[in-house]
């Protein structure tokens, strides 16, 4: 699997070490990656429209870093937040459940200016949190944008996704019908392909909260550190409790479409010093097993995956406790 890559429509402005650092600052939450970049050549440009895309900050602040086709497209989703004659928005709540381990969704109200949702909003915020700029760590908001069609019907136009009561994410109506290669911000869910300080055998913390509940996982493989795939991860499957791989750099370490987090882990990946919940337990004993050995995490996840095709695998990629006890002790 790649990530997309998006063709460069504009030239980045010129940028110096300063203002890369203050991006770096603004659009990536977790502190090891960010002290980590800062001591690596600059990311390409297309990486950098990635990250400032993806990330779980607010439209307002990408709009006042984005450049190009990029910004127009922010800077019409914004546009779109201003009600026409005859349009209305639609507020949803959405959460994570624990008890099913899926997201769900609630019709909240119906609104003329998007200036009563967001009041809505805070007045909720300020009720259950008790900080409006903060967002509950399993809860987020949906906002739908209507407009009439011209045959007494309301149509879709635009979908909005807040993270307390700042617009974060937007996606057009139909947008995969205008999936252009061009741009990060007309795409699904921008991955960027960052270079990580991490090494195999590591512990991290996976969080992309609110959209999933913060877990863990054993990175088994770094591999050359550039490729989109090479970060290749061990984790408990929030929704089935099997073990799974995936690479970290995408969203595969979730169970979607139960689960399925608008931004990925690298934004706050970090090393997890802590101690692991009970279910996790067995994280420790795989990293045990591996020592920091990246063959020895190849070959966990060769096994777990069926690459040898000399050797039984009747998990199907998800295992359970005692299948992956089994192969932890092959490793050792």
């Amino acid at each position: 699997m790649d990530i997309l890559r998006y063709m460069a429509s504009d030239n980045m402005p010129p940028m110096d070490e300063a203002t890369y650092h203050r991006l770096l600052d603004t659009f990536l939450p977790s502190e090891e990656m960010r002290a980590y970049l800062k001591t690596q050549p600059m990311l390409p440009e297309t990486t950098i429209r990635e990250l400032i895309a993806g990330s779980p900050v607010s439209l307002e602040e990408k709009a006042r870093w984005a450049w190009g086709a990029d910004k127009q497209l922010v800077d019409r989703a914004l546009a779109e937040l201003t009600a026409r004659p005859g349009e209305l928005f639609t507020l949803e709540d959405a959460w994570y459940d624990e008890e099913i381990r899926e997201a769900k969704y609630r019709f909240n109200a119906p609104f003329l200016r998007f200036e009563q949702v967001l009041t809505h909003v805070r007045d909720e915020l300020a009720e259950e949190v008790g900080d409006v700029g903060e967002w509950r760590d399993s809860q987020w908001y949906e906002v739908q944008k209507w407009a009439p069609n011209g045959d007494g019907e309301l149509v879709g136009v635009c979908t909005y996704w807040l993270l307390g009561d700042q617009v974060t994410y937007f996606r057009w109506k139909d947008w995969w019908k205008d999936c252009r290669a061009d741009n990060p911000f007309n795409s699904y869910c921008p991955e960027p392909n960052l270079p990580v300080p991490f090494r195999p055998g590591e512990i991290l913390t996976i969080d992309c909260r609110p959209f999933a509940p913060v877990k863990h996982a054993l990175l088994l493989e770094v591999g050359d550190n550039r490729d989109c795939c090479c970060l290749q991860a061990l984790c408990r499957d929030e929704k089935s409790g099997c073990w799974i791989t995936g690479a970290v750099k995408h969203r595969s370490l979730f169970s979607g479409p139960y689960v399925d987090p608008l931004y990925t882990p690298v934004y706050r990946l970090a090393r997890f010093p802590g101690d692991l919940p009970p279910e996790e337990q067995l994280l420790l004993t795989a990293q045990w097993a591996i020592g920091g050995d990246e063959e020895k995490g190849a070959y966990l996840w060769n096994r777990i995956n069926g690459v040898d095709k000399n050797k039984d695998a009747p998990w199907k990629y998800r295992l359970t406790d005692e299948q992956l006890l089994h192969l932890i002790t092959e490793v050792e």
